[in-house]
Parts: C-alpha cells; sequence; structure tokens
C-alpha cells in the first residue's frame, strides 16, 4: 500500500481515476440518502479505481494520508481537486437525472441532490462536531484497514463503505451526510445550496482527518513499520521442535510459505 500511494501509475491516470471515483459517488450517493446504499456506492468506487490511485475519494481522507506521510503534497494536492471535479460534476449529472425536480434555480436554500439540510445557527455546533466524528470514524477506518500492516486486503472497501452507513444511519438527518468535503462541495457549487456553511463543513472534515492521523500514529504506526514477520505458531511436537532449533519451548518463528 505504501508503494502504491508514492508512486502509483502516472499522476494523470490518479487524477482521472479520483475524478471518476467522486463523479460516481455523488451521482449515485447524492440521488438517495439511504444510508447503506451510500456505503455500498462508496465500496464500490473504491473497487473501481484502487489499482489507479489507491481509492481515495475523500479530500479528508487525503489530508489524513498526507499528515501521516503515505500522500506526497503533489499528489495529495492533485487529489483533493481532482475530487472537488468530480463531485461538482456528478452533482449536475445529479440534477439532470433527477426525478423529482427538487432544485429550480441556483441559491441558497437550494434543494437539488445531495444539498445538506437547512438548518439555523442553533444548530451549528451539532452539525460540526457530528461531522468532525463522521470523518475521524471514516478516515480512522481507512488507515486501520489499507494503512496498517497486516492490512485486511480486497476486504478493506467493505470496512470503509460500512463506516459511512454507519455515520449517516446516526447522524446523516442532522448533517446531510457528509462526511467529505467533495460531497458537500460538489451540490453547494452546483446548486448554491448552504454554500456560506463551507467553513462549517470544511473545518469539520480536517479536523476530524487530523485527528484520525493522530490517532493513527498513536495506535498503529509503531506496529505497522515493524518488519514483516509470520504470526508466531507453536509446533505441535518436541521431535518437531527439535528438528526447527527452537529456542525455547514456547513458540517458532515459521517461515513464510514463499520463502
Amino acid at each position: 500500500t505504501e508503494k502504491l500511494f508514492s508512486s502509483v501509475g502516472s499522476l494523470y491516470r490518479s487524477i482521472y481515476a479520483e475524478i471518476l471515483g467522486t463523479f460516481l459517488f455523488q451521482v449515485i450517493g447524492g440521488s438517495t440518502s439511504n444510508a447503506l446504499i451510500n456505503g455500498l456506492v462508496l465500496s464500490v468506487c473504491i473497487y473501481i479505481t484502487a489499482k489507479a490511485s489507491g481509492g481515495v475519494l475523500n479530500p479528508g481522507v487525503a489530508t489524513s494520508l498526507y499528515a501521516i506521510g503515505k500522500l506526497n503534497g503533489t499528489h495529495c494536492l492533485a487529489y483533493i481537486f481532482a475530487q472537488l471535479v468530480g463531485a461538482v460534476l456528478g452533482a449536475r449529472l445529479g440534477a439532470i437525472l433527477d426525478l423529482n425536480d427538487t432544485y429550480e434555480t441556483w441559491s441558497w436554500d437550494s434543494n437539488g441532490p445531495g444539498c445538506v439540510p437547512h438548518n439555523g445557527p442553533e444548530m451549528y455546533f451539532k452539525m460540526f462536531t457530528w461531522e468532525c466524528i463522521g470523518m475521524f470514524i471514516l478516515s480512522s477506518t481507512v488507515l486501520a484497514t489499507a494503512i496498517a500492516k497486516p492490512g485486511f486486503g480486497n476486504i478493506a472497501p467493505i470496512a470503509i463503505g460500512l463506516s459511512v452507513t454507519i455515520n449517516i444511519s446516526t447522524s446523516g438527518n442532522i448533517t446531510g451526510g457528509a462526511y467529505n468535503p467533495a460531497r458537500f462541495f460538489g451540490p453547494a457549487l452546483a446548486f448554491g445550496c448552504r454554500l456560506n456553511l463551507i467553513w462549517l463543513y470544511f473545518g469539520a472534515h480536517v479536523m476530524g482527518s487530523l485527528l484520525a492521523a493522530a490517532s493513527y500514529c498513536i495506535m498503529l504506526d509503531n506496529y505497522t513499520n515493524e518488519p514483516d514477520r509470520v504470526r508466531i505458531k507453536t509446533c505441535r511436537s518436541e521431535e518437531e521442535q527439535e528438528e526447527r532449533k527452537a529456542p525455547t519451548n514456547l513458540e517458532i518463528v515459521c517461515p513464510k510459505d514463499d520463502e
């Protein structure tokens, strides 16, 4: 995974993959508030783009990866730009495909597909806190399943999608269930909806992503940087221990299968 994020193909291919993945996530996920569908769509989009760009699809996640040194500055900025572009394009197409015609003109109180709720200032603290928590959970899931070693392989995108499902089920009715700067910015720029709250959502997402990076460094970074090894196993018989010339009777460091 580290090699993937340091030099994965060409930068142009990575940018295309991030635009495509975020575009699809916005078109389909923005058309419904259903938590399970949004989680499944994200998982599928990660599978589609993982080999080209790592399937980041979220400026907050890109910020976490940059903070822990898994994504360089050039790629981080390029990814964020691509994700924002993909989300805006996805929001516009989502409006064309919207069967309910929930938007009419570009305005602050527009209800276009993917727009966050029209809440008053008394809700801002709750919205900020829930979006921050949601971003923390999402980024932490990415770091724990796709970055930390040993990884979870092809199961990682499913876990990441489930984190979105959990977040939306918990607080989606309060915040609109963004947990992704691109998912807020796309509809906001496309329809003008709640564009004045960009400070709230972006601030919450940056804080959540940095807290996730700090938590990763505290819990998993040292473990991840240890030399790769197969877990220690106990041999079944004393004869087997003797053959391997084990230093103790408690544990044997077994060789890897490909060695």
